[in-house]
């Protein structure tokens, strides 16, 4: 007998095959071939973790891809702005920046005056004998909103950071021009369909006093006065929101002539309406009833920007409506 077999051991043979046999039976079956998991290296990209030593503080960060462009049929913009006015997130400085600048944003801008003028017609009952001056006046009250809202925009800052939020100023100037356009044009139809609509119900426009009416009515004097004061307030105060806007666009954009066309062919529409909106509702009434007062910083800024280029008013040319 061996010395190893004296001694009560195993061969190593035997030891060996039952290691192996172990092994094997931690599968399902001992057939299955066993195969050592793969360590995952640090650079390997194929793994969610960094390594295999601190499994349990892997996270896989998901980028959310990029939405394509805001539909402006679609865009609910009173919504959005409304939102901005509370809170002002990522999503929605997204989808604000995604729509179409120019002529396209027109659509979105009329549905907004759309819903303007449908509250303030709720806010009057039949048997209200408003003036067209109140009227006007309630729906530049009802944009207050907008104003805020892209005030807030502008005033946002990246998270951590006291910068303040790029590539807004395209997008909030555009919405403010357009809507202040699309106002005074409301104003401009308003007024000249009244003689037509005489005492009838109307789906959009509340009631208003004939002028008759209002010769008659002592009140209406003070209550003009008033109406007027507080549109002049509140055409200040967009005034003010739509300088800065202004500011940001320039400093955003291309110091080139075409810029500064558009930019022209802005101011030179802008002066034409405010002059028709002094005409017909007496706001900031100057000596010359030219209305040069109607959004007097945001007109004086663009005319520097076009007089930087050497625009005069003068000048002839044709600009696309791309801002």
């Amino acid at each position: 007998m061996s010395r190893a077999r004296r001694a009560g051991t195993r061969p190593k043979a035997v030891i060996i095959g039952a290691r192996l046999k172990r092994s094997f039976s931690v599968h399902s079956s001992d057939t299955e071939e066993y195969v050592t998991p793969k360590k995952r290296l640090r650079k390997d990209i194929s793994s969610p973790c960094a390594s295999d030593s601190t499994p349990s503080s892997c996270r896989v960060i998901r980028v959310a891809a990029r939405n394509p462009s805001v539909c402006a049929d679609d865009f609910d913009l009173s919504t959005a702005l409304r939102r901005c006015c509370t809170r002002i997130d990522a999503s929605i400085v997204g989808e604000l920046k995604d729509l179409p600048h120019g002529k396209g944003l027109v659509p979105c801008v009329q549905r907004l005056l759309h819903t303007i003028k449908l509250n303030v017609k709720k806010r009057f009952c039949a048997k209200d004998r408003i003036i067209e001056t109140e009227l006007y006046l309630s729906w530049l009250q009802e944009l207050g909103f907008v104003v805020t809202g892209i005030e807030n925009l502008l005033n946002a800052k990246i998270p951590g950071t006291r910068q303040r939020l790029k590539g807004l100023g395209h997008i909030t100037f555009g919405i403010l021009y357009h809507i202040i356009d699309g106002f005074i044009s409301d104003v401009d139809h308003h007024h000249d369909g009244r003689l037509s609509r005489g005492a009838e119900e109307h789906p959009i426009y509340p009631v208003t006093m004939s002028l008759v009416e209002e010769a008659k009515d002592s009140s209406t004097d003070s209550r003009a006065e008033k109406a007027v004061r507080l549109a002049e307030e509140a055409l200040a105060k967009y005034d003010r929101v739509m300088e800065v806007a202004l500011r940001r666009l320039k400093a955003e954009s291309r110091k080139t002539l075409k810029s500064a066309r558009t930019i022209a062919h802005k101011e030179r529409a802008l002066a034409r309406a405010c002059c028709l909106l002094c005409e017909q509702t007496g706001f900031c009434e100057d000596k010359g009833g030219t209305g040069d007062s109607i959004l007097q910083s945001t007109r004086r800024l663009m005319r520097q920007w076009k007089a930087e280029h050497g625009i005069t008013d003068a000048d002839e040319y044709d600009s696309p409506d791309d801002s």
